[in-house]
């Protein structure tokens, strides 16, 4: 967690984000360990469903990159294929790109003459950066719940 927390810092710093109060650094570091965990987690789910190591890298990145295709990390889910533009809403990477953008450009002000403005560039929804983070939450423990049950059960009926 510490190589976590470094990493979060150095990002943060290097890349020269808002730094107009402490409370955008606390929410971009929070915003960074709830990302860690749900990373965590899906790896945590590839390998409990997987026969072997190798099986679950291959489902653990797939399912990792498909996550970030999806929720608009690489392209604005407004330009993907209409029939794929609800999965984004299953996906917790996409509560925590919102709440990332949020965090960094709500109440930041720019002269839109010379810059676009960030919510036409990266079209984030809007609402609360807490309110984002709250659902991340609740994704990340409903997947642990279902590994929970997938595992008792499956050692149940080996039982």
């Amino acid at each position: 967690m510490i190589s976590v927390l470094i990493l979060i810092f150095s990002t943060y710093y290097v890349l020269d984000l808002n730094q107009e109060d402490s409370s955008k650094v606390f929410n971009f570091v929070l915003i960074g360990i709830v990302t860690y965990l749900q990373g965590f987690t899906i790896g945590l789910v590839a390998s409990a469903v997987s026969v072997n190591p190798i099986v679950a890298y291959v489902v653990g990145g797939t399912f990792a990159t498909s996550f970030m295709i999806f929720s608009g990390f690489f392209n604005d889910p407004e330009n993907g294929p209409k029939a794929c533009r609800w999965m984004r809403y299953l996906i917790p990477y996409y509560y925590l790109r919102n709440a990332a953008l949020m965090n960094e450009f709500d109440e930041l002000d720019l002269d839109y003459e010379v810059v676009v403005s960030p919510d036409d560039r990266f079209n984030y929804d809007h609402g609360t950066v807490w309110g984002n983070i709250l659902v991340t939450f609740v994704h990340f423990f409903a997947l642990f719940l279902l590994l929970f049950l997938y595992r008792t059960f499956r050692f149940i009926g080996k039982g």
